[in-house]
């Protein structure tokens, strides 16, 4: 029993390191408003919307701090002559729906966060002198899973984004209000597919690079522990009588 409960704990660590690091990096990416407003002005949205350099920084500010801790939006434009709320009631709703997932998955991050330190502690009972090189061992496995995932993943991305774009919102989201005309919503034009591939990419690059040191990392404690670790000094200690 005790050795199944080991492998399930270490088996959920190793799962857990990738959904902690892209889910990290992407709510990184929806609270940052330096990347929206980077991404905003790279892809046109002042032709396809007709707002200032000005109103679509005040968008970047405004959907970080609503995603961040649900600050309302008070964005207007003019229309008609008149100054009319920016995004409509469905919309509104498709980014309410928007912030509690970045709540759920800040909630989530903490909890693998703490899982990941009781797990650590726990090793410092379960493998006692080699408590290093096992823990390297987890996080190996967890960075190259990380980079195996994103091997496929990256490749769907590149072969068919707006399936998988679509797929994503169907899992996500309880209703279909992610669902809009592009002839009246701002929202879909200010974030266009091709905002959402390339931050997607952005996520996934990140998320590569950190899987790829930890892997390294891990692989050089394991290289160590293998070389000079406490067995291996015993054992050049006896030759040496």
């Amino acid at each position: 029993m005790a050795k199944f409960a080991k492998f399930l704990a270490g088996l959920i660590f190793v799962l857990a390191v990738p959904v902690f690091l892209f889910a990290g990096n992407l709510i990184w990416v929806v609270l940052d408003v330096g990347t929206y407003e980077r991404l905003l002005f790279s892809y046109g949205a002042a032709a396809r919307t007709g707002l200032s350099a000005a109103e679509l920084r005040a968008v970047a500010t405004a959907f970080a701090a609503h995603f961040r801790d649900g600050t309302p939006f008070a964005l207007t434009v003019l229309k008609g002559g008149a100054r009319v709320p920016l995004f409509t009631e469905r919309e509104l709703v498709h980014l309410h729906d928007i912030y509690n997932l970045v709540q759920f998955g800040l909630r989530s991050l903490a909890l693998m966060g703490a899982y990941f330190l009781l797990f650590a502690a726990l090793g410092l009972r379960w493998w006692q002198g080699r408590y290093w090189r096992s823990l390297a061992g987890y996080v190996l496995r967890g960075g190259l899973l990380t980079l195996g995932l994103l091997a496929v993943v990256g490749g769907l991305m590149l072969v068919d984004f707006e399936q998988l774009f679509w797929v994503f919102h169907v899992v996500s989201f309880p209703n279909d209000y992610w669902l809009l005309d592009p002839s009246q919503s701002y929202l879909i034009n200010l974030f266009s597919q091709e905002f959402a591939q390339d931050t997607a990419l952005l996520v996934a690059g990140v998320t590569a690079g950190e899987a790829l040191l930890l892997s390294l990392v891990a692989g050089g404690v394991i290289w160590w522990g293998g070389r000079y670790g406490p067995a291996n000094r015993a054992g050049r200690a006896g030759i040496g009588r």
